[in-house]
């Protein structure tokens, strides 16, 4: 029988549905699949889930959370034959809503049940995995704020995007894509391999994750005038004007600037720094989409 590891993030989001487990079973009960439940306990505790999953042959893991949880469940299965799943419980879910992966948890297993296991991309940030989006300035700067908040939820994360944009400045960049250089002032600047950030905010329409590319989205600080139609096409995932926005594509990027700035790999802080690597890995990554 094939093997299916689910791995629950229970801090993901608002929590999981106590229900959960019970849906699981009742899906996959009677089917060709021998499945296994466990919980995360700590930071990088599902990678390692996932890492010795993929070393015993398993069909799949099963990442249960957020973007943090698929980033962390597919870092351990990155360059295998096991592939992952998503079921959705976090704040954003840009990736999964990006694989139009829907939140209703037996739709969900219902994909991971009949559906197949297609190759996707990832990448690395100074040998750090991705899949869906990295970035840097203004929204690394909020994900910083998100992660020591306290309180998880789109709410929260609105109050700090408000709270945060006005007294947030552009910084100036050296992006260097495939050899070549520009030199560019940015709110934010992100390499998109998935198109969202989360909650169906769209900044890098463009992107496939499937075509061996890295999408680059640099944007400029919106003036009040500029911002409630820039947010409308963000949200209604249309690619943005050259007034707002400059869309580039690559397979290796280098970020420098002349002080730290904050990072993000999909979603989660991932510290400052003033100089970062972005790599393509084409083909690396097994998902299990309907």
């Amino acid at each position: 029988m094939k093997k299916i590891l689910f791995i629950l993030n229970p801090k993901a989001g608002h929590g999981l549905n106590r229900h959960l487990e019970e849906k699981i079973d009742k899906v996959f009960a009677k089917s060709e699949f021998n499945i296994e439940k466990v919980y995360t306990e700590y930071s990088g505790h599902a990678t390692e889930l996932s890492r010795k999953a993929a070393s015993e042959n398993y069909y799949a893991a099963i990442a249960i959370g957020g973007d943090g949880t698929v980033n962390e469940v597919a870092a351990g299965v990155v360059h295998t034959k096991t592939a992952i799943g998503i079921i959705p419980t976090g704040s954003g879910n840009g990736f999964s809503n990006f694989l139009k992966i829907p939140h209703n948890t037996e739709k969900a297993l219902s994909i991971i049940k009949n559906g197949k296991p297609k190759t996707i991309d990832s990448f690395t940030v100074n040998g750090r995995f991705g899949i869906n989006v990295t970035g840097f300035g203004f929204d690394a700067y909020v994900a910083h704020q998100f992660a020591h908040a306290g309180k998880r939820g789109f709410l929260t994360y609105i109050r700090l995007v408000i709270k945060s944009y006005f007294g947030y400045s552009e910084q100036s960049y050296e992006i260097e894509i495939d050899g070549e250089k520009l030199n560019c002032k940015a709110f934010l600047a992100e390499i998109a391999n998935g198109a969202e950030f989360g909650n169906h905010a769209v900044i890098a329409s463009p992107a496939l994750a499937d075509d061996g590319w890295l999408d680059v989205v640099i944007l400029r600080k919106l003036n009040l005038f500029r911002l409630p139609l820039t947010l409308y096409m963000i949200f209604s995932g249309s690619r943005l004007n050259k007034a707002v926005a400059e869309y580039y594509r690559g397979k290796r990027i280098v970020f420098r600037s002349k002080s730290d700035v904050h990072l993000h790999i999909d979603g989660e802080a991932a510290g400052q720094l003033a100089e970062a690597e972005v790599i393509i890995h084409p083909k690396s990554v097994k998902v299990i989409t309907g």
